[in-house]
């Protein structure tokens, strides 16, 4: 290659990839006194609303309202759907700690629970105050809270926007009389051991449901309202935890481990799983039976002498860029006719904030109609504790309940370091902590890391031991001959299928209501759903499982590239020849000749299995949850104490690769001394004759079928509850409600980080270093979140943070690795006798790559760009931390979805996660035969 066109190549990178300068803008703050102003500056803004997305009318209700103001006010709204607040006021504090304090933070608008708010408020990281400034604050009822959070005064630094009170769930088909106080239900506990759970604390309904028995036992409940004293605090809460201590045992799976969220809890109360279910929202149970999913005999009820009740707020960031837009949309959400559209049991049902009084008529809250399943009765409204209740000494309490050619070198060699490079200081910036004795003695201390180590065993050893098991022996079964083609041919298929589209699947299949069970129901004649510890199981099997089944198609994927080898093929059989059996062939011959080639792939495998988040939240254990699960709460937490905790877990999780990869290749140096070679002696050459071992592949191959089959007809699905096999009806309505824009967004980005990473590996594996490949195989053998944290830190320091830019850089860290993985091997096999002919012909070392070698590569290099899709799609921390919550893809918005209670939409967002990389897959195994009739030998 010649200088032009290595300047050239450089030149792309830097404009590519080097990070753009930001230069903060002075602030210009909007002063809410001057509205008519404030309209003018919001015109033209675009406001990133971070608000929970685990419910589908929320979400469409939000949509509704941005039109509304995009058309009215023209500014333009997007909601970055969050799954914990707390994800969002980490950032916060981030972006504030790396100097990002002047209208420089990627949050304009939050939804921000009370403790949170106290958070925020103390470390003088709102804006404000302006709430009590905005136009549509003479409707707003003084009666009510709204003027404190979490007992503590807003100030003007929130604009409330609902109420909520804490309300239970029954069904009346099942029972008839609740329990409606404390008491009453420790007795019905026991009536029903089994029946009864609350969310696993810090989960928002779990700790609610906590206060509110605390509330239930304190002889004085005022008590509660002034802040707590350390030293009175113990005895204040003895009644609660003799309480929790007399519950437990009664209470479902015996306390060990409990729902992931309200939501699932009203799933399982759908096909009684549970006697009972909660939510903080008085109209939520008639939403769910409108929706089909609750059975319309459901009903919600109250305590006798009161629940927990509150108003929620919005608050913006003191570093909001888009402040005035903000205020514009708090305005209208606090609007009259917002507040009466919220309030329909078929938009959303949360209840209004303003005063009846103060309205026009016409927009007046109907009180007097009543629909299935809403709380009809009078429940009186008890006020929160005080916040110091339910910081540090709750928080720990609550714990305790979870346990070539040179200038062408150096500009491949520069472009590359362009990616890897700037992780190096994220890594320094994010292990800060690490180095403060302190910190590791909390980490020490605190009573979770211990248990969710042994689930993270568990769980990633026996995965991947099971995945690479299950592999070979599906390999030792089929290979050579006609089946290992065709499984050959459906590996993409299988492949296309992301971890957590097929957790999503799995788990419509062996839950304790899932499909297996209704079959068995049918058989056995159950009513209710077995009491089965399928998934959430406190030792993480269910997890293991699923990190089997999937991994072993990858182990699979490597297998086909490794007994390509035509050299494999015609040791086996001329060792069949020779007399020795098939068995023999694959112990003495061929496997000590793959597990060497496995050893990178199986360190892959492991690495995931550790630090893996989306899968576990999803099907893994919740007390203890993983140590991944575990790091990432501390990560996001806004404590640093916590952040800082989990610093040192993201260290540990490499500390513990490093020693079971040093285990592992311990036992195989022992292994290959130990184990002979032939001897000479041949056994009967005999077929395997075990009929459950022949039937593996099939069995294993049905199961993806039946995750495929599970998603595409849960995605139809109207009402579907246990112990039917079939749903009541399908619809397209899902279909037709679903917002497709993570689809687009999740399609531009794979393009955008395959279409970049391709030029640099195939000029890396061209003129690069190929000694230096194991560097660059790092992010693939070390696990994610150390990274992770120290990309989010990159991007924080350079200002990159929630830009397209940012985005696809984070992304490149992973998919330049596996596209890199992919083609090294056809790369290396490639007769370079082709391009010394080009050579001889007058074709410089560009060209003869550009005309004759890389065509030549071009079913390898497809299948690089599905691979690197396929993990620039299946990317959920990257892409929620570097994009700064504000770009939806499907794989976030099926994580973030699962926190719901809506199967059907979870369904349609997993199955749209497996069409894409389907797609992917399937123009690289066609598209070759279609270019075939057109490609032309040229001089």
């Amino acid at each position: 290659m010649n200088l032009k066109v290595s300047l050239a190549l450089l030149g792309w990178g830097i404009c590519t990839l080097m990070p753009t300068l930001v230069v903060a803008n002075p602030s210009n703050d909007p002063s809410v006194e001057n509205w008519s102003r404030v309209l003018q500056q919001a015109k033209g803004q675009t406001v990133y609303f971070n608000a929970w997305g685990g419910s589908e009318p929320i979400n469409r209700y939000i949509r509704w309202a941005s039109e509304q103001v995009q058309t009215r006010y023209g500014v333009m709204v997007k909601q970055v759907k969050l799954t914990d607040t707390a994800d969002a006021v980490h950032r916060i504090q981030t972006e504030f700690a790396a100097d990002r304090k002047t209208d420089l933070g990627s949050i304009d608008l939050l939804w921000v629970n009370g403790e949170n708010f106290k958070t925020l408020k103390q470390q003088h990281l709102l804006f404000g105050p302006w709430a009590e400034q905005i136009p549509n604050w003479r409707f707003v009822d003084m009666n009510k809270p709204v003027q404190t959070d979490f007992s503590v005064p807003t100030e003007g630094y929130e604009s409330p926007w609902g109420t909520a009170q804490l309300t239970f769930l029954a069904d009346r088909a099942v029972i008839q009389n609740p329990p409606r106080s404390a008491a009453e239900f420790l007795h019905f506990a026991e009536q029903h051991p089994g029946l009864v759970s609350y969310p696993k604390p810090p989960d928002f309904h779990g700790t609610t449901f906590l206060k509110q028995l605390l509330l239930s036992m304190v002889p004085d409940p005022a008590l509660l309202q002034q802040p707590v004293m350390p030293e009175t605090f113990a005895q204040v809460t003895k009644p609660l935890w003799d309480y929790l201590d007399q519950l437990h045992p009664y209470l479902w799976r015996q306390g060990k481990t409990f729902p992931a969220s309200a939501e699932e809890m009203h799933r399982m109360l759908a096909n009684r799983e549970l006697a009972l279910s909660l939510t903080f929202n008085p109209n939520e149970g008639a939403n769910l039976i409108a929706a089909g999913q609750l059975p319309k005999t459901a009903y919600s009820f109250g305590w006798t002498k009161g629940t927990i009740g509150n108003v929620h707020f919005l608050a913006i960031p003191v570093n909001a860029k888009a402040k005035a837009g903000a205020m514009v949309f708090a305005n209208f959400l606090l609007s009259p006719t917002a507040q009466q559209r919220k309030a329909y049991i078929k938009i959303w049902g949360d209840g209004s904030v303003l005063d009846q009084s103060k309205v026009p008529k016409k927009f007046r809250t109907a009180s007097s109609v009543t629909v299935p399943g809403q709380l009809t009765e009078q429940v009186p409204v008890l006020a929160e504790p005080h916040a110091s209740w339910v910081d540090d000494p709750l928080r720990c309490a609550i714990t305790c309940l979870q346990q070539q050619e040179l200038g062408t070198r150096y500009a491949i060699i520069a472009l590359v370091l362009l990616v890897f490079c700037p992780l190096l200081p994220g890594l320094f910036w994010a292990l800060i902590p690490v180095w403060d004795g302190i910190y590791w003695q909390h980490w020490w201390r605190d009573p979770q890391w211990f248990p969710a180590l042994s689930v993270t065993l568990i769980s990633s050893v026996v995965g991947t031991l099971g995945a690479f098991v299950l592999a070979m022996l599906i390999a030792m079964l089929l290979f050579p001959g006609r089946r290992w083609q065709q499984l050959q041919q459906r590996l993409p298929l299988f492949l296309s299928l992301p971890h957590v589209a097929f957790t999503v699947g799995f788990l419509f299949l062996i839950a304790p209501s899932g499909y297996f069970a209704r079959l068995m129901a049918h058989v056995f004649d159950w009513i209710t759903p077995p009491d089965w510890h399928t998934i959430h199981d406190a030792n993480g099997w269910a997890l293991a499982v699923v990190l089997a089944l999937r991994e072993s198609v990858f182990f699979l994927w490597m297998l086909f590239a490794i007994l390509a080898d035509s050299a494999l093929s015609r040791q086996i059989m001329i060792g069949k020849t020779l007399g020795y059996s098939s068995s023999q062939c694959w112990l003495r011959i061929l496997i000590p000749q793959i597990v060497p080639r496995l050893g990178w792939p199986f360190v892959a495998v492991l690495a995931y299995g550790l630090s893996v988040v989306d899968v576990a939240l999803i099907i893994g254990p919740t007390t203890p949850p993983s140590l991944a699960v575990l790091t990432w709460q501390w990560l996001t937490d806004p404590a640093s104490e916590k952040q800082a905790m989990g610093n040192i877990s993201s260290v540990m999780l490499v500390i513990l690769l490093l020693i079971i990869g040093g285990v592992g290749r311990l036992l195989w140096w022992v292994f290959s001394r130990i184990w002979p070679y032939p001897t000479g002696i041949r056994s009967e050459p005999r077929q395997i004759t075990n009929s459950i071992l022949q039937r593996l592949p099939a069995f294993v191959f049905l199961i993806f079928y039946l995750v495929l089959f599970m998603l595409g007809l849960w995605s139809f699905a109207t009402s579907w509850f246990f112990p039917a096999l079939w749903p009541d009806h399908l619809t397209v309505m899902h279909w037709q409600q679903t917002d497709f824009t993570p689809f687009w967004t999740t399609l531009w980005l794979g393009l955008a980080a395959c279409f970049i990473s391709l030029p640099l590996v195939l000029c890396w594996l061209e003129w690069g270093i190929r000694r230096w490949n194991g560097l660059l195989y790092l992010p693939l053998i070390l696990p994610a979140l150390p990274l992770m944290s120290a990309q989010y830190q990159v991007l924080l320091h350079w200002r990159l943070d929630g830009t397209i830019l940012g985005l696809v850089w984070s992304h490149l860290i992973w998919v330049f690795p596996y596209m890199l993985l992919t083609l090294v091997g056809p790369y290396q096999a490639f007769d370079q006798r082709y391009l010394l002919i080009a050579r001889m012909l007058r074709h410089s070392a560009w060209m003869g790559c550009l005309r004759v070698k890389w065509p030549m590569l071009l079913i390898p290099i497809l299948n690089s760009l599905a691979v690197g899709f396929s993990v620039s799609l299946a990317q959920y921390l990257p892409t929620l931390f570097a994009g700064g919550g504000r770009y939806d893809t499907v794989t976030t918005e099926a994580v973030a979805l699962s926190a719901g209670g809506n199967s059907q939409v979870l369904a349609i967002q997993a199955f749209l996660q497996f069409i894409l990389p389907f797609l992917a897959f399937s123009l690289a195994a066609f598209l070759p035969k279609g270019l075939r009739p057109y490609r032309r030998g040229r001089p």
